[in-house]
């Protein structure tokens, strides 16, 4: 089914200098100029890997420094390619944009054009990709807007073509949805269909991630239905013993073998993303409602692996900002996380001349293997 909502391009941007006298500064990336050279109609005879983060980095002001520092510690320890945020502030990314190994090794998307595209909003999403990628794919961004929510929410895309030989894009998304549930079923039909292939026999190798907001697992359905997997699932089937485990009770415990034929696990519930983490007060017992609310589910590629992230509290012996004595006082007691939210790591795999990718029609021109990044 081809999308009916209209996709706005929105530039991806890079640190980077554009003429001799003019400061480093983060800038738009330039289109790839049109080339003569064919491209191959053969495309890579080994898969091509992808390493995804999908984080809600919590928009509350708390420790936001802080805890924005240590994320970026675990973004430099996982190395992913690709990096979908939710809840993306105005302050989040004055932070990152202006640390050394970000402006580096990252270009993304902005909070601005969203907010000018979409509508106001106190945060976002966002996509960010390793500027060592775009050696391998021209990368070209758009939001879709996701009606009647009053917080201006969106699905934000990043299509990812092959430079160097004639295939499918690989399709990018993240979202953060609705309160809402019958916003959320209207809205994961939009993702649904802005991923779809124009192939009726092969989809667009594809994913979409980020905070569902889900009550039930059963909302995943029509996700599930369309093709697409659940990427934590499929590489942690769980056990009777899952639902009562954790990352946070036991990292070297996970739940990998198949269940039996009659346990059937709420799967909402087994290694939950959301309610154990955030700021933790002492003598002050949690009353969140812990679940799995953060999913990367792909369509058409191999799941290779997965693990979650930002588990363990802020060491502020790891992170390269000192506490100020009054925050040093307040945080006696006090545990802190990256987020409210830990991160899932996903190991992905497109296989370009096998059952997860395909080749279409030759081109006539194609881009330059370089653009200002």
């Amino acid at each position: 089914m081809a999308p009916t909502e209209t996709r706005t391009v929105i530039p991806m941007y890079s640190y980077s200098r554009i003429g001799m006298n003019i400061k480093a500064t983060w800038t738009p990336i330039q289109p790839p100029k049109p080339s003569k050279k064919p491209l191959s109609t053969t495309p890579n005879s080994s898969p091509t890997p992808l390493r995804v983060l999908t984080y809600n980095v919590w928009f509350d002001n708390m420790f936001q420094e802080q805890r924005t520092r240590d994320l970026l510690r675990i973004i430099q320890e996982e190395n992913p390619d690709v990096i979908c945020f939710q809840e993306v502030t105005m302050k989040f990314q004055r932070i990152i944009h202006k640390d050394p190994y970000w402006k580096e090794n990252w270009t993304m998307t902005k909070f601005e054009d969203q907010a000018v595209t979409v509508g106001e909003s106190w945060y976002g999403t966002a996509i960010a990709v390793k500027k060592e990628l775009h050696k391998s794919f021209v990368c070209e961004a758009f939001l879709v807007k996701l009606k009647g929510t009053k917080t201006a929410r969106c699905l934000t895309v990043v299509e990812m073509k092959p430079r160097t030989f004639v295939a499918q894009p690989i399709l990018v998304s993240t979202v953060h949805l609705d309160y809402t549930p019958e916003l959320r079923k209207r809205h994961f039909r939009i993702a649904i269909d802005t991923l779809s292939s124009s192939s009726a026999d092969k989809p667009i190798p594809s994913f979409v991630c980020g905070d569902t907001n889900i009550d039930s697992y059963d909302e995943l359905q029509p996700l599930l239905n369309a093709g697409f997997v659940d990427s934590w699932i499929a590489t942690h089937p769980p056990t009777p013993a899952a639902s009562d485990l954790s990352p946070f009770a036991d990292l070297d415990i996970g739940a990998t073998n198949t269940p039996p034929p009659e346990y059937s696990p709420d799967l909402i519930r087994v290694d939950p993303t959301y309610g154990q983490t955030g700021v933790q007060l002492p003598g002050k017992a949690r009353k969140e409602n812990v679940r799995r609310l953060d999913y990367l589910m792909c369509r058409n590629m191999n799941v290779k692996g997965s693990k979650l992230v930002g588990t363990e509290p802020i060491d502020k012996d790891k992170v390269n900002l000192s506490f100020g004595d009054e925050e040093q006082k307040a945080l006696e007691g006090v545990k802190v996380w990256p987020s409210d939210h830990v991160g899932v790591l996903v190991d992905l795999e497109v296989v370009w001349n096998g059952s997860s990718a395909y080749v279409e029609n030759a081109a006539s021109e194609s881009a330059e293997n370089e653009s200002l990044i």
